[in-house]
């Protein structure tokens, strides 16, 4: 039987280890050195404003807070809309439903009412939520800011924070004066307007026309249930449906067919039947 051999060159010109093993070798560190790029690259995706904060707080503070005031108010935004916009309402001002808590958006306790609009100004009240959930946040951002740049002469004045939502953004208005002076050149920030979209000013606008369409009719000739068929038709985006539990409460759930954000709120209007 005739057997493989190697020359004494074969093994000297390669460290002593055989030309097919060294390959071997560096196909596994190349495997290695992948699989730690990708790693770090899933890292950064799930979360991006993280790492893109404590990277560019030096290099690009004013990147900095944008992306802080960004991620704030995305994460409010989340909490908020699955029960109507309203992030902790009192215990009688919502209904337990699947496992979220619709407000009522419109209300009577008796029979055979047409119910109150308990949010005429929705738009508003979500505003302010918005905003004390996000202040803090920015504030400490603005802190960490401040942290890094204190050997630099820093100064800064008090912060401005407006809060706008629009047709499928929310406009965050952030301005706070800073300056410092870093390798001998003076910086100054001041205007730190950001966005972010949203679809929470249509579910507004939708909420308010079905409110509107419940509480403009006739109990003792009307259903005074609104038209959610038009809705659909008008609003193709979405996807409007309404359930009613076993005590007649309307449940309408508001979704948005691109990224599947539902808001929920509850309607007792025009009751008839015994409860």
């Amino acid at each position: 039987m005739n057997k493989k051999s190697y020359s004494r060159s074969h093994f000297e010109n390669n460290g002593g280890i055989p030309l097919k093993c060294k390959r071997s070798q560096i196909t596994i560190f190349v495997i290695i050195a992948l699989l730690i790029v990708i790693s770090i690259g899933l890292i950064i995706y799930a979360n991006p404003g993280k790492i893109a904060q404590s990277v560019s707080v030096q290099n690009n503070p004013h990147g900095f807070i944008q992306g802080c005031a960004r991620d704030a108010a995305n994460d409010a935004v989340e909490q908020i809309i699955p029960n109507g916009g309203i992030l902790n309402p009192a215990v009688e001002k919502y209904i337990e439903w699947q496992e979220v808590k619709p407000i009522w958006m419109c209300y009577t306790a008796n029979k055979e009412q047409i119910c109150t609009n308990l949010h005429p100004m929705l738009r508003a009240e979500i505003e302010k939520q918005i905003y004390d959930l996000i202040k803090p946040k920015i504030d400490s951002c603005f802190s960490q800011l401040k942290n890094e740049f204190e050997s630099y002469d820093y100064t800064e004045e008090d912060t401005n924070l407006e809060l706008e939502i629009a047709p499928s953004k929310i406009y965050i208005k952030l301005s706070k004066k800073i300056s410092y002076i870093k390798n001998g050149i003076a910086n100054n920030l001041e205007n730190f307007n950001t966005q972010i979209s949203s679809p929470l000013y249509d579910f507004v606008i939708i909420s308010n026309d079905i409110v509107n369409q419940e509480v403009n009719c006739d109990c003792r000739k009307d259903n005074c249930n609104a038209d959610i068929i038009g809705i659909n038709r008008d609003k193709r985006e979405y996807e409007t449906t309404r359930d009613i539990d076993g005590y007649n409460n309307k449940i309408y759930s508001i979704k948005e067919v691109a990224s599947g954000d539902e808001f929920n709120f509850a309607v007792r209007n025009c009751v008839r039947l015994p409860y």
